[in-house]
């Protein structure tokens, strides 16, 4: 086992916390009301959760493969926060590398130059964009994935293009403002492998 990692996830409070109990030992309690303000997708951007709506309320929480957490709550909505993410917002210490993950916020702006910037392993450069193929067991556990990258792209405010055909996915990153790859796409692509069967 990693460190960092949840050991049990308990919805309390008839679901206004949430209590994470991780493998190094702390326990941290999460208010339904300060993980829906730590929401970074479009959707809460745009329109800021008012407080004291139902919303806040959590009726789920799951691993997202092996580097994330998903949080649903009564209202419909959902996010996916990294569990370096988690921590930080807990304000317990990450007890491994940080990864470049570890943010609630939408991925920087700022993108590093293009040269300075290696493709993760497994992924290749192809022209302006990161490219890799994930082969899984079955049609279903490929849309599977799918929808759990997209939970995570939706997150990070980048979306990769993809192609599906029938168990196969092959994911490309690019920031199309910038026409090449940026910081935006690596760090993504880290987060794809973190969820990757």
């Amino acid at each position: 086992m990693r460190t960092c990692e949840p050991v049990t996830l308990r919805i309390a409070a008839q679901g206004a916390r949430l209590e994470v109990e991780w493998s190094d030992g702390p326990t941290t309690p999460f208010e339904g009301a300060r993980l829906r303000a730590a929401c970074g997708c479009d959707e809460c951007k745009k329109t800021p959760p008012r407080e004291g709506i139902a919303s806040f309320t959590i009726q789920d929480a799951e691993p997202v493969g092996a580097s994330a957490l998903r949080v649903k709550f009564t209202d419909r909505h959902q996010t996916v926060f990294t569990l370096d993410a988690l921590r930080t917002l807990a304000q317990v210490p990450v007890t491994r590398p940080a990864s470049p993950s570890a943010r609630l916020a939408p991925v920087a702006a700022a993108p590093e130059p293009g040269p300075s910037l290696s493709p993760p392993p497994g992924w290749s450069l192809e022209g302006a964009a990161l490219k890799k193929t994930f082969t899984l067991a079955s049609f279903p556990r490929a849309i599977g994935f799918l929808a759990e990258v997209a939970c995570l792209a939706e997150t990070a405010n980048h979306h990769p293009d993809v192609d599906v055909r029938y168990n196969r996915l092959t994911f490309s990153l690019t920031t199309h403002d910038e026409g090449r790859v940026t910081e935006k796409d690596v760090k993504l692509a880290l987060l794809i492998e973190g969820i990757a069967p």
